[in-house]
Order: C-alpha cells, then structure tokens, then sequence
C-alpha cells in the first residue's frame, strides 16, 4: 500500500486476453496501488485490470473480496486521488471502480474512459454475485467524488448496486460530476433499475450536487460547475474538460 506520495506516473498494462487480465489479483487490485492511504497525483492508466474472486449466489457473498480500481483498490479515509485517469477495461465480481474500487476518502479532478464487464451477460449474472460496480467508485463512505468524470465506452454491468458514478454509496460527498454514454453504451443491473449516478444506497449522500448525464458529444459546459472545468473545443471533443487533468491524444473515442 501507498503511505506517501506517487505522482506523474504513466503506466500501460498488458492486453486484455482469455488467459491475462492486465493487472489482476484476488482482492484491492489496483495499477497504481493496492491501497492507498497517502496521495496519488497526475497518474495515468491504460490498460486493463481485474478482481478476480468471487462466490457464487447460491453460497452467500463475502463482502470483503475483490476490490479492483484503475488507480487504486482501495482508496482509506487519509487517501487523496486526484487529476488521475484510467483508459481502458476492468473486469471482476466486487467493489469495482474506474478510478478506485472502494473510496472512503477523496477522489478529485479524475476520469475514466471504459467499460467495466461488458461481456457478462444474464446467465453469468443469474449464477455469481457481481456487485457494487462504479464508473468512479465501486463503493462510497463517508468519502469525496468532486469534479470528476466517466466516458462508458463499452457498457457497466453488475448484479445488483450498479450505478454511473458510484456502485454503493453510504454517505459522503458527491459534487460537480458528469457521466457521459455517447455509443449508447449500457448501464447495466440484472436485479434493479441502474441509474446514472448511484447504484445500492446505505444512506444519501450529505451533498449531491451538479451531477449531470449527457449522450452528446457537443454537451455544453454546466452553468454550476467551477473554475476546474473548461469545454475544450481544441482537442478530440468537445464535451467538458478538466482544465487541469485535460484529456490527450490517447482518448478512447
């Protein structure tokens, strides 16, 4: 795990294949850090990384398993992500995050371009519990989303707690955040309604605020979002950018 700081890092995992995942491993899988309990600043991820543990439905689930997140498996309540991204897949059965698979702390000024199990279908939902799946965050306590972003390339799916943002969410802050499905991509759960922000709630949020969803790429700048934000015409597309952590050339399209 990460007790100090990790920064302006630019990390490329292997592809994804039948028998690699990319990074992988049983439980906080994460391509910057396992676990983070310092900073990780203006890291960059593409590539692909799982969780691979799991229970199946008939033998109850243990909550503890998997845990995988672009930058980290499990951000703690001291953990601060911020101006980080992740292109690519990830792929596995709990606590799955595009930027972190479980946040109790503070991710910020970050994006994910993706998909997270887009090749699980309904028969491998009906038999394994896959569960507490993000575009940001798999799960969410007491922590911080602020002024982040998800671009679903390829789909979000999960069994029960799937949700734009945040897979499982039990208090915390959510702020100044825009989940953006151009392909039309799916936002997908086998037992429930998915939602573009929120997927299994313990308890609301103690702020949810400026949260929007858009499937056009010409989505205009919110009039409540801060001085982090800019619509950058210049590069790639034109859906709003993070005037600090802008994408580049390398923007899943």
């Amino acid at each position: 795990g990460n007790d100090g700081v990790i920064k302006n890092l630019y990390v490329t995992t292997g592809a994804r294949t039948e028998t690699d995942y990319g990074i992988f491993g049983d439980r906080h899988v994460g391509i910057i850090a396992g676990k983070n309990f310092g900073r990780i600043e203006n890291c960059h991820v593409y590539g692909n990384a799982g969780a691979v543990s799991y229970a199946t439905a008939s033998s109850g689930q243990n909550k503890n398993m998997g845990g995988c997140g672009g930058i980290a498996g499990y951000n703690s309540s001291d953990g601060v992500i911020s101006r980080c991204s992740m292109h690519g897949q990830l792929e596995g059965y709990f606590w799955l995050g595009g930027i972190a698979g479980r946040n109790w702390g503070t991710i910020s000024e970050s994006y994910f371009a993706g998909g997270i199990n887009p090749w699980m279908d309904d028969s491998y939902l009906d038999e394994f519990d896959v569960q507490y799946i993000g575009g940001i965050a798999g799960g969410l306590s007491n922590g911080t989303i602020e002024n982040c972003y998800i671009y679903i390339t390829t789909g979000i799916v999960g069994t029960l707690g799937v949700g734009g943002l945040v897979g499982w969410i039990s208090g915390g802050v959510l702020r100044s955040c825009l989940v953006m499905n151009i392909n039309s991509s799916t936002i997908y759960c086998y037992l429930d309604s998915p939602d573009y922000f929120t997927g299994w709630v313990v308890s609301n949020p103690s702020v949810a605020a400026g949260l929007y969803h858009s499937d056009d790429a010409n989505y205009g700048l919110p009039s409540d979002f801060g001085a982090e934000w800019d619509t950058n015409a210049t590069v790639i597309n034109t859906f709003p950018d993070l005037v600090n952590n802008r994408r580049d050339e390398y923007f899943i399209w």
